[in-house]
């Protein structure tokens, strides 16, 4: 269900730890309650919807509900600019991260 997000560039800083973590479990289940994520990330679901909301806010993620549950949609096509300058997509950096 990924859908074009258009290109924009976004400093690869954002995907370290809690948000990089969360974001390739909401990849893995798009479905994932925040509770659930919580637990995984081991934060309170405070700071979960906080990561939550970073990831969305940077254009990362795609927000939808589906009746009483949110359903999340992973842009896979942004590019990350590492600090040297370098670019590489969010596809290829979960990519990496499943193997």
């Amino acid at each position: 269900m990924n859908e074009p997000y258009g290109e924009r560039n976004i400093p690869a800083s954002l995907l370290f730890g809690n948000h990089l973590i969360a974001l390739a479990a909401i990849q893995a289940e798009p479905m994932i309650r925040i509770r659930e994520l919580s637990t995984l990330l081991e934060l309170t679901e405070r700071s979960t919807q906080r990561v939550v909301n970073d990831l969305e806010t940077a254009g990362l993620i795609r927000v939808s509900r589906e009746g009483r549950r949110n359903h999340y949609a992973v842009a896979t096509n942004v590019a990350l600019e590492l600090p040297d300058g370098r670019q590489v997509s969010v596809s290829r950096l979960l990519d990496t991260l499943s193997r």
